[in-house]
């Protein structure tokens, strides 16, 4: 009888656009990149939000100044920036974090760099490009725990029993 795991709608996306990224040829590292992906579905690794706290001047940027964007007119600039205002409200502005299994908690690896990248409306996350990088940090972090033949981690508190 096999264990099913049941993963988040999170990770889902995050597969699901890792394997895209593969198809379409824009990532490369195959085994990689699938290496990852049976992380994930085995629990191992996992992705999760939080809002973001950036303000909205900053999340726009200059991406709506006429005097950056000359070739756009005004009008247009103005009409994509009320649209992106009204996404945010209803999308919410979000902060990507990826964490390992421990044996007893979820923990995040490294500096806050490798595995936490924000700024990204409703799920824009998923097919940016930054998955792999965000998840390799959780995957090297779940590898440098004391893991057993098959490569799950050792339980600390059973080990020591």
């Amino acid at each position: 009888m096999s264990t099913r795991i049941a993963i988040s709608d999170l990770d889902k996306k995050v597969i699901k656009s890792l394997k895209a990224q593969l198809a379409s040829g824009y990532k490369h590292d195959d085994s990689g990149v699938e290496a990852i992906i049976q992380a994930v579905r085995l629990g191992k690794i996992r992705i999760t939000r939080e809002r973001d706290l950036i303000n909205m001047y900053d999340l726009k940027g200059d991406a709506f100044n006429p005097e950056v964007n000359p070739d756009i007119p005004a009008d247009q600039l103005k009409r994509e920036e009320r649209s992106f205002e009204a996404r945010i409200r209803r999308s919410g502005a979000w902060v990507m974090i990826s964490e390992y299994w421990t044996g007893r908690y979820w923990e995040r690896h490294g500096d806050m760099m490798d595995n936490i990248i924000g700024g990204f409306v409703g799920h824009d996350f998923f097919g940016s490009g930054y998955e792999l990088q965000v998840m390799q940090s959780a995957l090297d972090g779940y590898n440098s725990q004391e893991l057993d033949n098959a490569g799950f981690v050792i339980d600390p508190f059973r080990k020591a029993a």
